[in-house]
């Protein structure tokens, strides 16, 4: 397995890897509010039939992803001269923050360690440019994502019950931002 800095990316890779995700684990969020107090809560939930999202490819966001790669925080993973997996991160320089965009390995590739090395990566590169900690953004949705991201260290730390549209809470879709603070 190598790990390589992406200095570009295809069209062709960015599809196969960025599709989207099925989970039969969900973490349902109840809203608790009243004039003196509120609180999020998010709940662990099997799921039959399992959450399927599909992410259609968006030129756009493309072209925004492939413009981060000149900060030096997107990687892959690379076997065989093909891409298995990547990670695609930005910055946020006035609260010195890498913000992991995409994270992504091929499924028959999961659960062996790319993942996590990609992560590392990112973790790496970030401190030896001085970023104080790396940050995500999964959705409740995704399960496995978040059980992932726990296990290599990261902590929620947030949701954003708005981020992909008027109605998450209602869709029962909502973001939720985890992070890792950096040595």
């Amino acid at each position: 397995m190598l790990i390589e800095q992406l200095s570009d990316l295809r069209e062709e890779d960015f599809r196969r890897l960025v599709t989207g995700y099925t989970s039969s684990e969900v973490y349902e969020i109840a809203v608790d509010e009243t004039d003196s107090a509120f609180g999020l809560r998010f709940e662990r939930r099997r799921r039959d039939p399992p959450f399927v999202k599909e992410w259609p490819f968006n030129p756009g966001m493309f072209g925004w992803y492939r413009s981060l790669l000149s900060l030096g925080l997107s990687f892959a993973v690379v076997e065989d001269g093909q891409m298995r997996g990547l990670v695609i991160s930005g910055t946020t320089e006035w609260s010195k923050l890498v913000n992991v965009w995409e994270l992504h390995v091929e499924p028959a590739r999961q659960g062996q360690g790319l993942g996590r090395a990609l992560l590392v990566a990112v973790e790496d590169a970030a401190a030896a440019k001085g970023y104080r900690a790396v940050s995500c953004e999964t959705q409740n949705t995704n399960g496995p994502a978040i059980g992932f991201y726990r296990r290599v260290g990261y902590h929620p730390l947030a949701a954003d019950l708005s981020f992909y549209g008027n109605d998450d809470t209602a869709r029962g879709e909502v973001s939720v931002f985890m992070r890792k603070a950096l040595r």
